[in-house]
C-alpha cells in the first residue's frame, strides 16, 4: 500500500532484515530490503519516517544495531559487510567477504561483532568499527587472522549471552557454546 511521507507518497517496503536503534531524534527501525536499500522508519511521532538509501547491490540479508551508534548490514549478492553511522547515515567501513554473511551478532561484552556466512565453516570476529580483530589463535587454512573454525557451514542462529560470557552458535544438529573471549583459546569450535 501507499503512505504519505513529507507530502510524497512512497510504497511500503517488505523487509528482509530489521534492527531497532536508538538515536538522538528518537528510536528508529532500520530495515534491509530486497532491492538492496535500507529503509529507516521512526518509531515515534516526532521523528523522521520512511527515509531510505541504497546500501548494497542486491538483497540486504542482515541488519544489526550496535550500542556504539553504528548499524552493520550484510548484502547477499555483493558479499559485503558495511558499517553505518546512525546519526549521519553515512558508510564508515566496508569489508568484502568470500561468502555472504548470514548472521551478525553483537558481542557487547568484548565490543566486537561476530559474523557467519553460508559456505564457510567459520565465524569471523571484528572490532565495532569494522576492522579485523586479531585472534590470538587464528584458524589455520584461512587467509585472515579473525577466523574461528566451525564443524558446519550452516549457522542457523548466533546469540551473545553476557551473563555466561559466551556466544551460543546454533548449527545443524547441535548448539556450540563458545567463550566470548574467542581469541584466548585456539580458533576451532568443537
Amino acid at each position: 500500500h501507499q503512505r504519505a511521507i513529507g507530502g510524497a507518497r512512497k510504497p511500503s517496503l517488505s523487509a528482509q532484515a530489521a534492527a531497532a536503534h536508538p538515536w538522538k531524534g528518537g528510536d528508529a527501525l532500520w530495515c534491509g530490503v530486497e532491492s538492496g536499500k535500507i529503509a529507516i522508519y521512526g518509531l515515534f511521532f516526532d521523528s523522521t519516517d520512511g527515509d531510505d538509501f541504497q546500501a548494497h547491490n542486491g538483497p540486504v540479508s542482515w541488519v544489526q544495531a550496535m550500542p556504539n551508534g553504528k548499524v552493520w548490514s550484510a548484502g547477499s549478492h555483493d558479499r559485503q559487510l558495511r558499517v553505518w553511522d546512525v546519526a549521519t547515515r553515512r558508510l564508515t567501513a566496508k569489508r568484502t567477504m568470500g561468502h555472504a554473511a548470514t548472521q551478525i551478532c553483537d558481542v557487547s561484552l568484548q565490543k566486537r561483532v561476530w559474523t557467519a556466512s553460508s559456505g564457510e565453516k567459520c565465524v569471523r570476529v571484528w572490532e565495532y568499527d569494522g576492522r579485523d580483530y586479531k585472534l590470538k589463535y587464528g584458524a589455520t587454512g584461512y587467509n585472515a587472522s579473525n577466523v574461528i573454525k566451525l564443524p558446519s557451514d550452516v549457522v542457523l542462529q548466533m546469540r551473545h549471552h553476557p551473563q555466561s560470557k559466551s556466544v551460543w552458535v546454533c548449527i545443524w544438529g547441535r548448539i556450540l557454546i563458545m567463550a566470548a573471549r574467542a581469541g584466548d583459546s585456539p580458533g576451532t569450535a568443537q
